[in-house]
This record gives C-alpha cells, sequence and structure tokens, in this order.
C-alpha cells in the first residue's frame, strides 16, 4: 500500500484519482468492518 501511496503522489492526475477513491471508500468500508467486528463480539 505504501508503494503504492508513493507512486501516486508523483503522478498528479493519478493522485487525484486515487485520494477521490480513497475518500468515498474508506467511510463506507470503515463503517463495515465496525460492523463485522461488532458482530464477532456480539457472538
Amino acid at each position: 500500500m505504501y508503494g503504492v501511496e508513493s507512486f501516486a503522489d508523483k503522478i498528479h492526475g493519478f493522485d487525484l484519482i486515487w485520494d477521490s477513491v480513497h475518500t468515498f471508500i474508506r467511510i463506507p468500508l470503515g463503517h463495515y468492518l465496525q460492523v463485522m467486528q461488532w458482530q464477532n463480539l456480539a457472538m
């Protein structure tokens, strides 16, 4: 992941797309991971 991030920072267009994708993916993915963790704790 660090390699891709450092590569993305070097190319302006790719950096913009990379940051946009991460903005829209991190929130739902974080919520999903939290729900999965709570379900495992409830069992």
